[in-house]
């Protein structure tokens, strides 16, 4: 018990000054919805006090309902493949028994670029002019014309999910191989010789010892996709026709291009309410599962 108060004390200026910074950023963006921002005023930026009236403009605001849409579809699918690919990938690595160290930062290497790197990265691989992807594909006969792969209304969306995906996997499959690690070896070996098949070892054994580990990356991957901001931006800047228009990205746009900073302020307030309430929900089933 003393080390945990003897923890607490070390962790506390940095906890500190986190809760200080963010809670005056959110209070302040709170604060901002609130009101009508006008930055050339005759006496400078004019603040008007106007209360919920911009969130009741952006709730009946169809480009930002299709954002929200666009938002919870990009995590719902990004979310579920990213899973069950890291999951995938991590059984396979945790099975080897040689080289399983260079698999592992094989696999990291995605997560070791930045974002905006990623973006440029796959922007050109999908160029409609140049990119390797309509190169490799129309060699292949695949397709007969060089496409527009982000300008496509239909296709648009699920690219961005790809090459999330491929950004964003090595995160949850690093805490799944790392969960599976701690797996006791007996337990498997007293399942064989009952004569378990391996689904059934994989369902009463793996996935009772990961559940609250793969909880937890599901937690903090969901928040991430929540609020991504920086593909979108690079990849498609929410075209075409806000096919792939997010929340978070609608919110700069508002705030940075068009200067409707308490409309911006406020479609990002209800980014936050909406990553809370889905947080929640999910520490609501980790409490159910504990219990």
């Amino acid at each position: 018990m003393k080390e945990h108060y003897f923890a607490g004390i070390l962790l506390s200026p940095t906890l500190l000054i986190i809760g200080i910074i963010v809670g005056y950023i959110s209070i302040y963006s709170f604060v901002l919805s609130l009101q009508r921002v006008n930055l050339t005023g005759k006496t400078g930026v004019e603040y008007t006090f106007i209360g919920l009236k911009n969130y009741f403009e952006a709730l009946a605001n169809p480009i930002v309902i299709r954002s929200i849409k666009n938002t919870l579809l990009f995590t719902c699918i990004s979310l579920g493949a990213t899973f069950c690919f890291a999951l995938v990938v991590a059984l396979v690595v945790n099975g080897l028994t040689r080289f399983r160290g260079a698999f592992v930062a094989l696999f990291m290497i995605p997560w070791g670029i930045s974002p905006v790197a990623s973006g440029l990265i796959w922007k050109w691989i999908f160029d409609p002019s140049f990119g390797v992807a309509n190169s490799i594909l129309w060699r292949l006969g695949i397709i007969e014309n060089y496409r527009m792969w982000f300008g496509d209304m239909n296709i648009a969306m699920y690219l961005v999910i790809v090459v999330a995906i491929w950004r964003n996997f090595p995160f949850l499959f690093i805490v799944l191989f790392a969960a599976l690690r701690t797996v006791p070896d007996n337990l498997y070996e007293a399942a064989v010789l009952d004569g378990a098949t391996a689904s059934q070892r994989f369902l009463y054994i793996t996935l009772p010892y990961i559940r609250y580990t793969a909880l937890t990356g599901c937690v903090i991957q969901t928040v991430w996709y929540l609020r991504i901001f920086d593909l979108f931006y690079i990849l498609t800047e929410g075209g075409p026709a806000y096919a792939t228009m997010v929340l978070n990205l609608w919110a700069f746009k508002q705030s940075f291009f068009f200067y409707n900073i308490g409309f911006g302020s406020a479609m990002a307030v209800i980014l936050t309410v909406i990553t809370l309430l889905i947080s929640l929900g999910y520490f609501a089933i980790i409490a159910k599962t504990e219990s």
